[in-house]
């Protein structure tokens, strides 16, 4: 149903002289006066296209990405591209419920009205975070088990849903998440701690930075786990090691964050790259923070 509505939506966009060009990456930018030319390589292909105005959209990797590797052609480029990459306070964890939870033998983690997962914002104001139990990427981990035949499958054959969201989605979530398991993620306001640059390639990389800000935040996650676990004798697991901890997220947020002043952004208020006429940032690099929610 998806992919319907993307293709009614270029189909919309062509009737209104839009092109689409499919299979291509963008090289580098060059402003040519109040225009701009971008270089792309479509197959083997090396092509050109001059516009009025060039909107990157590349998201939280590759539109920083983009712009380093421009940097000749933008020499009032702000120093604060790459910079301040955030990935939205995004941990995993499993939690496995005791014997006789209040009562009852099996939970299955699939009660949002309209899709698989909830949100609860009682910690927000006080730690910082919320916590996302059952939708996500957790179900779509049991699935994979299914699909190569794992022992978890609950049923012989498990149709995959063609999105992550959903009454399909609760549904499929329904059909494959174990009892008695919850799985679930947190995401919160957390401090930066990495920055994206370009390898010598031109192909994006992701760099440490000072994370002490960060792994405070993680203590004030993990202790409100361990007190919750030491309250309902839940056994909370995370999916992976604290030293991984901001390694992969689907939320990468900030790495040309909008500011107020051209001093400490890329991108101002209506999300014009500042110094560049005619260049906007419209996806998630622009988000200046972390903003704690999905």
């Amino acid at each position: 149903q998806l992919g319907f509505e993307i293709a009614g939506q270029h189909a919309l966009a062509e009737r209104h002289g839009a092109e689409f060009r499919s299979a291509c990456f963008a090289l580098r930018i060059e402003p040519l006066g109040t225009r701009w030319k971008v270089v792309y390589r479509q197959g083997e292909m090396l092509r050109e296209i001059i516009g009025q105005r060039l909107f990157l959209a590349g998201g939280g990797l590759h539109t920083p990405a983009l712009l380093l590797r421009s940097r000749t052609a933008l020499p009032r480029l702000s120093a604060h591209v790459g910079e301040g990459f955030n990935h939205n306070g995004e941990m995993q964890y499993a939690g496995i419920l005791p014997q006789g939870f209040d009562e009852i033998d099996n939970y299955h983690c699939f009660k949002g009205m309209d899709n698989a997962g909830l949100m609860t914002f009682h910690w927000y104001e006080s730690h910082g975070f919320t916590l996302h139990p059952g939708g996500g990427i957790e179900p779509s981990i049991f699935a994979a088990a299914i699909v190569s035949g794992s022992a978890l499958a609950a049923t012989p054959e498990v149709e995959l849903p063609r999105r992550g969201w959903g009454l399909e989605y609760k549904r499929f979530v329904e059909s494959v998440y174990p009892s008695r398991v919850i799985g679930f993620s947190s995401l919160g306001l957390a401090a930066s701690h990495a920055a994206v640059t370009v390898r010598p390639d031109g192909t994006p990389d992701v760099v440490a930075r000072d994370r002490r800000e960060y792994d405070s935040y993680l203590d004030r996650l993990e202790g409100v786990l361990r007190d919750l676990s030491r309250r309902t004798g839940v056994t909370i697991v995370p999916a992976y090691p604290r030293r991984y901890a901001g390694m992969t997220s689907a939320h990468l947020l900030a790495s040309c964050r909008m500011s107020e002043r051209a001093d400490s952004g890329v991108v101002n208020p209506d999300g014009v790259v500042w110094n560049y006429e005619n260049l906007y940032i419209c996806d998630a690099s622009a988000i200046p923070y972390a903003l704690g929610v999905n």
